[in-house]
């Protein structure tokens, strides 16, 4: 078993600091601070960075319950390493995939928190055996990265997450506990997603080789598509939404019905672009989640009817609305809709008003005359606008 010669090997609660030569082993030391963890399984504290490289490491790491440092898994001759008791790990957990050999299945149903994971691995092709990632109870990492050599990855306790995937073909990813997160995928697909309780997403899908995609309970989301192979993105529970599709060659359907209000909209040159499901959009998102100013931009789409898009265009406040086009689509049937009409906020604003916001002349001179109309004309307005 590797050991981190820089750092102390684990110690007793005898000698906690390891000054002592004869308490340094690879044998279980049980922590001076506190004797039992969860379920009453005696804590066990390895102190410093271990590599496990066989069975054999395995076996001396299965009573651990923390690792102060690093843990990387490089074992080419085995399938699988579980640690049934690991709770943490103080710094980066890496997982090595062998070229040749491929990598082990983990299973550490108890482990909760780590500063970092890290799977090395081949980008571009699983070279061996593709392993499965069980990490159910893991709540303390902020992104995660998995490629070709990987086939199923638990994560059902993460929240807060950013999961990327590039060139993989995961039979199964468990998110089930995710309530805000990132999802940045390229060159990937995901047999079967379980992320319903996910509500606050952010979705980035490059050459996305699934068909489908939805998020049957997200409220709030922020959608990148570009590339092929997606035909429809489906989110039927979101209120508030973010597009930009670009060059999504084989997309064909974008549904948000529920949606009403919106940041920025960019959807522009995709050729098989036919349904735009946006029926209840109309109003610009809350401040605290929009630029005060958004643009929309739906163009060069020439699969999508531009009656569809003046129904769409008709239903939206043009108010805090900075930019916006919806030329070069399908028009056998309908003209390109007009843009949207001039905000009365746009060049007659500026940020020079004593609320921080857009103040109408450039000031934010309270005239005991003016009446709070709606308008971002005193400072009244300003206030309600600005908070």
């Amino acid at each position: 078993m590797g050991t981190d010669t820089t750092a102390p090997t684990p110690t007793t609660a005898a000698d906690p600091a390891g000054s002592d030569e004869s308490s340094t082993s690879t044998s279980p030391s049980t922590s001076g601070q506190d004797s039992t963890g969860p379920g009453g399984v005696p804590m066990m504290v390895f102190e410093g960075s271990v590599t496990i490289e066989n069975a054999e490491d395995v076996q001396e790491m299965l009573l651990y319950t923390h690792i102060t440092g690093d843990l990387t898994i490089n074992a080419p001759g085995i399938e699988a390493v579980e640690l049934p008791h690991l709770q943490e790990v103080g710094e980066l957990l890496t997982v090595v995939e062998d070229p040749i050999a491929g990598c082990q299945d983990i299973h550490f149903p108890e482990l909760q928190s780590a500063a970092g994971f890290d799977f090395e691995g081949d980008q571009f092709i699983a070279t061996g055996r593709r392993c499965a990632i069980e990490l159910p109870s893991l709540n303390g990492v902020e992104r995660i990265v998995f490629n070709a050599g990987i086939s199923r990855v638990d994560l059902a306790s993460a929240d807060n997450l950013e999961v990327n995937l590039w060139r993989a073909d995961l039979e199964r990813l468990d998110l089930s506990g995710m309530t805000t997160g990132a999802l940045v995928w390229g060159d990937s697909s995901v047999a079967e997603l379980h992320a319903d309780a996910l509500g606050d997403a952010y979705v980035h899908l490059s050459n996305h080789e699934n068909s489908n995609f939805e998020l049957p309970n997200a409220t709030r989301v922020a959608l990148e598509v570009t590339g092929n192979g997606l035909t429809s993105v489906s989110f039927p529970q979101a209120t508030d939404i973010a597009l930009s599709v670009w060059a999504a060659t084989d997309l064909a359907t974008i549904s948000a019905p529920s949606a009403t209000h919106f940041d920025n909209i960019s959807v522009r040159e995709n050729p098989a672009l036919s349904s735009l499901d946006l029926p209840a959009l109309s109003q610009v998102r809350e401040p605290e989640w929009a630029d005060l100013f958004v643009s929309i931009a739906i163009y060069d789409n020439p699969s999508l009817s531009n009656c569809d898009l003046q129904t769409i265009r008709d239903n939206l406040d043009p108010t805090f609305v900075e930019y916006s086009s919806f030329a070069d689509n399908n028009s056998s049937s309908c003209s390109d809709p007009q843009p949207l009409p001039a905000s009365p906020y746009i060049n007659n604003c500026t940020w020079e008003g004593a609320c921080g916001g857009y103040a109408p002349g450039g000031d934010c001179d309270c005239d005991p005359d003016c009446s709070s109309d709606g308008f971002v004309d005193c400072c009244s307005d300003q206030a309600a606008l600005c908070g």
